[in-house]
């Protein structure tokens, strides 16, 4: 492994480890302060707001300025931010600060992803795989030490963690990005082809936000539905909730690993409809599974399926995007999985009250079972076309 990849990787794991424990760090405070758990739901629609916007502005930002100043630079902000959110005390500040923090994360997560092509541009397979184990790690850790944290009484103290993580990222992407190395192409005669009009007639990344689509239906389904299944049907409580979401993360950790072997082996619409297939079929048995064990293996195959589908799509996406429009490209075949990921979580449990958690989850799964047909009968969902408006000159 090339020791400018380790240290990205190391750098998207510390990262990840800030953002999670942030996550929980706003949970706990929010209802410290108000006492009411619709604040803390309102608070949670405002990280994800801000992270669904975060993510459009840093595919412009990282397209439209040099990589290394703006992963130093925009880090620092994003650092200087949370000590603000230390001293914040009036509720809707701490709300705002929320939405702009979660906005800057999303932002620099977005920028450190179109910068991976830059640090391994001939295994981007394989380096997408590392980054993406890394930032499980760090997913997996987070919690336990803001959990931690919080109960000690040092709930500021998380903050100062996640404002760390930012400057330490900032200075990780300032060194492993090589100097100078993105090529912006200047384009005269025609005009250039913007993100959205090469996104929207081309078939790789249009099959990009549909799956994406799919799987932030997925992901804020059953962030509430579990919660109600785990009760209902297992008949357990939060010990058994939590060790159903550890099982998808170990399918998540054991998905990272495996990915490579998967994209080398198998053709990418091939290794796509199966992944999704899996998920589908995951979802559809898991109401039906009222034995713990069946439940967890069942978690452990939507977790690895999930996180092997997202690095295949990521390293197809920087192999065959244009290189001026990557940025911009990650982010919008992203948006459908950040908005419906959140419209989702705030429907759920309404879906649940009136059809029940059985239906749900069924429903959830055949649309992803549903996605990976659709795909399989496809005529090339992964081609790449050519930009109008290539007379290219100079570059910088």
């Amino acid at each position: 492994m090339r020791t400018r990849l380790a240290v990205v990787a190391l750098g998207a794991g510390v990262a990840e480890f800030g953002d999670i424990a942030f996550l929980i760090g706003i949970a706990t405070s929010l209802y410290g302060l108000s006492g009411s758990a619709a604040v803390v739901g309102f608070g949670m629609a405002a990280y994800g707001v801000g992270s669904l916007v975060g993510a459009l502005v840093g595919g412009v930002l990282i397209d439209a300025l040099p990589p290394r100043p703006w992963l130093l630079w925009g880090n620092a902000s994003g650092g200087a931010l949370l000590a603000c959110f230390t001293v914040a005390a009036a509720l809707p500040v701490v709300v705002a600060l929320i939405a702009v923090i979660s906005l800057a994360s999303r932002a620099m997560l977005v920028a450190q992803q179109s910068c991976l092509p830059l640090v391994e541009p001939d295994r981007l397979l394989r380096a997408n795989s590392v980054v993406m184990s890394c930032r499980r790690v760090g997913q997996l850790f987070g919690p336990a030490a803001a959990g931690g944290l919080v109960a000690l009484g040092s709930g500021t103290a998380v903050y100062w963690v996640n404002a760390a993580t930012f400057v330490l990222n900032g200075a990780i992407g300032f060194l492993a990005v090589p100097a100078g190395g993105r090529v912006r192409a200047r384009w005269v005669g025609e005009r250039r082809e913007g993100a959205l009009a090469y996104s929207a007639r081309t078939p790789a990344a249009r099959t990009a936000f549909a799956v994406n689509c799919v799987v932030g239906v997925v992901t804020g389904t059953t962030t509430v539905t579990l919660i109600v299944y785990t009760t209902t049907v297992l008949h357990g409580g939060p010990s058994e909730y939590g060790l159903l979401a550890t099982f998808a993360a170990v399918g998540a950790v054991l998905g990272t690993f495996t990915a490579t072997a998967v994209g080398r082996r198998v053709e990418l619409r091939t290794a796509v409809v199966a992944t999704v297939a899996v998920a589908g079929v995951a979802l559809i048995a898991l109401p039906f599974a009222d034995r713990f064990a069946v439940a967890a293996a069942l978690r452990v195959a939507s977790g690895w399926s999930l996180n092997v589908l997202m690095i295949l799509l990521m390293a197809n996406l920087h192999e065959g995007a244009p290189e001026d429009l990557r940025g911009r490209m990650i982010a919008s075949t992203r948006s459908g999985l950040d908005a419906l990921m959140i419209t989702f979580t705030m429907v759920s449990g309404f879906l649940v009250a009136v059809v029940g958690v059985r239906w749900v989850l069924v429903g959830v799964g055949g649309v992803t079972a549903l996605c990976a047909a659709v795909l399989a009968r496809t005529a090339d969902p992964f081609r790449w076309l050519p930009r109008t408006g290539t007379n290219e000159v100079s570059a910088r």
